[in-house]
This record gives C-alpha cells, sequence and structure tokens, in this order.
C-alpha cells in the first residue's frame, strides 16, 4: 500500500481540484465560476483533512494514555490527571497496589493466563471503586488509584481495604480459581502541600514495600520514618556486602543435647558480625537485611 506523505496528499488534492475546475469550465464555459468553484473545492478538501488529521492526533494521544491491556488509564495518564487536579486546593491521596502472588501465577500457568488475571484484576477494583477514585495500571502487576475532595484519605483507604478483602478470595480466570492477594501503599497530599506526582507516588510505594514486609494483604500509610528506616536498611547492606568481602564473620556453635543420655549429639552453627570496630551486630538486625537483599546465599555459603 503507497502512503502518502502531508505535502503529497496536499499536491493530489489541488491536482484533482484543478480538474474539477476544467471540468466545470467545459460545462459552464465561464472560468471564473470554475475558478471559485475549484478553490471552494479544495478549500473543502483542506479542511477535511485538517480535520481527520487532529482526529488522528488525538487517537494517539488517548492510546498513549491508555494501557493496552486493561484498558485502564496508564501512568503517563496518573501523571498527567495529578498536574491537573493539583491546581485545586483540595486534599489528595493515592494508593500503589502489588498483586502478592502475581509471579506464582505466572510461573504455574504462563503469560496468558497471567494477562488474564492482570485484566480481571483491574476489573475488580474499577467495580470497587466506581466513580469513587479513578483507577490506574502503571505497569506489571502494579495498580494505582486516585482520589481528590474532601476526606479523600480516609475515603480511598476505606476503598484500599475492601480492595485488600476482595483480593484475599479467589480470582476465577478462565476455569481456574487464582489467589492473588493484594499489598497496597498510600500516600496523601495534604491542602496547600507542594508535592509532584512522582514523589507521591514513592511514598505509596515505600509505604507499599512496608506492607509487603509486614505480612502482605494489608494497607500501609506512608510515614517519613520509612525513608529514615530504608537509609539505615541501605548504609547497612552497603556494610553487609564489605563484610563479606572482608571476613568480618565468625561460627559459634551450640551443642544439642539428647535429653534421654544426657549427650553432645549434634551443634549447630550460629553466625555473628564482628566489626572492626569493635561492634557487634546480632542476627536479627543483619539477617532480615540479607533477605531483602539477596545476599542470605552468599552469606549461608559463608
Amino acid at each position: 500500500m503507497l502512503v502518502l506523505g502531508p505535502a503529497a496528499v496536499l499536491s493530489t488534492i489541488f491536482a484533482l481540484t484543478l480538474a474539477a475546475s476544467y471540468y466545470i469550465a467545459d460545462r459552464t464555459g465561464t472560468a471564473p465560476q470554475a475558478i471559485a468553484m475549484g478553490g471552494a473545492c479544495f478549500a473543502a478538501a483542506v479542511v477535511l483533512l485538517v480535520r481527520s488529521g487532529l482526529q488522528q492526533v488525538s487517537r494517539l494521544e488517548r492510546l498513549g494514555l491508555t494501557d493496552t491491556l486493561t484498558g485502564l488509564p496508564n501512568r503517563h495518564a496518573l501523571h498527567q490527571d495529578f498536574k491537573r487536579l493539583s491546581r485545586s486546593e483540595e486534599e489528595m491521596a493515592i494508593a500503589l497496589i502489588d498483586l502478592d502472588g502475581f509471579m506464582l501465577v505466572n510461573e504455574h500457568y504462563g503469560h496468558l493466563v497471567g494477562d488474564r488475571a492482570i485484566r480481571e484484576s483491574g476489573a475488580i477494583f474499577l467495580t470497587i471503586c466506581g466513580e469513587e477514585a479513578v483507577v490506574y495500571r502503571l505497569g506489571g502487576d502494579e495498580f494505582a488509584l486516585l482520589k481528590i475532595g474532601p476526606l479523600a484519605a480516609t475515603l480511598l483507604e476505606g476503598l484500599c481495604r475492601k480492595i485488600v478483602e476482595r483480593m484475599m478470595r479467589p480470582v476465577k480466570v478462565d476455569e481456574r480459581r487464582l489467589t492473588l492477594g493484594a499489598s497496597i501503599g498510600l500516600a496523601r497530599r495534604s491542602i496547600g502541600e507542594d508535592v509532584s506526582s512522582s514523589e507521591l507516588l514513592r511514598r505509596a510505594d515505600v509505604a507499599m514495600y512496608s506492607s509487603k514486609r509486614g505480612g502482605k494483604a494489608r494497607c500501609t500509610w506512608y510515614s517519613p520514618e520509612f525513608d529514615r528506616s530504608r537509609e539505615v536498611t541501605r548504609k547497612l547492606d552497603d556494610e553487609l556486602r564489605q563484610a563479606l568481602s572482608n571476613d568480618e564473620f565468625c561460627l559459634h556453635y551450640q551443642p544439642l543435647v539428647d535429653c534421654n543420655s544426657r549427650e553432645i549429639v549434634a551443634v549447630e552453627s550460629l553466625i555473628r558480625w564482628n566489626r572492626p570496630d569493635g561492634k557487634k551486630i546480632g542476627p536479627n538486625v543483619f539477617i532480615p537485611v540479607a533477605e531483602e537483599s539477596g545476599l542470605i546465599n552468599p552469606l549461608g555459603l559463608w
């Protein structure tokens, strides 16, 4: 199929309207009328072309703001809506939803079933939220909700609790009943607070991971303490990697005694971290960090 650029299209229209002018002149014998009619045809054609182009641009813009899998607004739409709505002096709240069991669904049943699970989850969120909040799909198994107005934070939390409760029950996908679950983080923009959509999403993301660490299937509001805790964890993670390289660990052996014979039948090895500055870091501190950062296997092989 031949695709013409804008200039070629206009040239073609001009040639056709010029031919129409000659035809009119031949029929009427008056050149002025032919020119007038030809010009009108050309003008009408240009108007139609421009209108068609604008419709195409509008369609492309809509596609750029829509998630192709679910038909929900996407991340770009969320940022655009937030920017538009933030001009008002009303309270705003964002919720970030992550499906807890989605990775296992993909591994066990494949990506086609995973895609259907995403679509079904989006439909569930839409049903629960109705007109109360806007539902977005950000990508992967992450969704977001946006609420603005009086008591936005309180009302959004209520919707999120309904979502958590619903997602604890199986989600039907084709003939399968899948257990997904949802961990949710929430963040609010108070009246008069100057905060970007990216920052509010980051806060909701931090709160969502707090929900994950807290046992999943729950809602958690962002707190500045989370950022301080994450900074401590990040620093400890860096020190833990260095400690593995520097052999700063040692093993303590705890005997296991047979109660009947009172003899030692085995020993349990316990890893301890003795830093060069003399501080002793307990396993209750560094083991969770190692598990979260992926260092637990190298630590176990030490």
